[in-house]
Formats: structure tokens, sequence, C-alpha cells
């Protein structure tokens, strides 16, 4: 087998990082009690075209060649006063992915972080991940610009870069 070299680094392609990363450069109004996807603002890079924010806010693509990822991801919350349920979760295909990528906590006082990280994850072409969120503070709290974010980064693909 021949593995593609990149001319300029004389690195195998099928050594090179694949994958996106996006993340919140406002607030988002959050309503109690409604699992709500993340609307995504920005896009820190994205090796293979993953998402187009022209298209969709809130879905990542697998693009054609990726047969496996890891996902990574980080809700930031603005101050929840109450002792509130925050629940976050990796959505797959608008639905619950199984085993599912998810983490519940207690809240209350100031901001509140929560991250979540996945194994490996098997995936197809055309399969949208989707960050979404809840919690029970029992008014719309928002989302904290530049701490909420989600990363896929691809673990397998076909020899060569995915195409």
């Amino acid at each position: 087998m021949a593995f593609n070299i990149n001319p300029e680094t004389k690195i195998s392609e099928a050594a090179m990082f694949h994958g996106v990363r996006v993340y919140r450069l406002s607030l988002q109004s959050i309503p109690n009690a409604v699992f709500t996807s993340v609307k995504w603002g920005r896009v820190q890079y994205d090796t293979d075209n993953f998402i187009d924010l022209a298209v969709s806010t809130t879905k990542i693509m697998i693009p054609k060649g990726v047969d496996y990822v890891r996902i990574t991801a980080q809700v930031g919350w603005e101050a929840m006063t109450g002792a509130a349920i925050e629940w976050v979760e990796v959505l797959q295909n608008s639905g619950l992915m199984v085993p599912r990528i998810a983490v519940r906590s207690l809240t209350g006082g100031v901001e509140k972080y929560s991250a979540l990280a996945s194994g490996v994850v098997p995936v197809s072409v055309g399969d949208d991940l989707q960050f979404a969120v809840l919690h029970s503070e029992g008014v719309n709290v928002n989302l904290a610009a530049n701490y909420t974010w989600m990363q896929v980064e691809v673990i397998k693909t076909p020899i060569g870069r995915p195409t």
C-alpha cells in the first residue's frame, strides 16, 4: 500500500490531523426545560468541509472517507442562580447516540462549565453531529460566548486524505 506524502512536510497524509472545531461568538439564550441545539458562530478550523455555517449553524456533517471520530465539547453557562439540573449531550442524526455521550450535573451560583469527551465513535458519510443542552433554572439562561465549543477529530480514514 502506498501513502500519499505531502511534498512540503514529507509526512504521510494518513498521519495528518483532520477535524473541525466550532464555537460560539455571542450569547445564545436557552429556554428552560427545552433540549436545544447549540448554534455555532465561528469555525476555528475545518480541514474537510465538516460544516458550512451558511447552510446550518447547528450540524457538523461527516464527509466522505471518515469512519471513526472522537468528540470533545464544552458548554459555558452564564450565572445560574438556583439549584438546577444541567444536561449536555451529543446528538447523531438529530437523535440520541448509542451509547450516549452526555454529562448531567447539578448547578448553582456563578458561571458553570461542563465538558464531555467521547471514545472512538463509528460514523458514516452524511451523518450529522449536534451539541444539545438543557437546564432547569426556571428562566432562560445564556450560553457564554467563547466558552461553548465542539470539536470532532477524525480517528480513522481510508488510506490518504478524505475526499
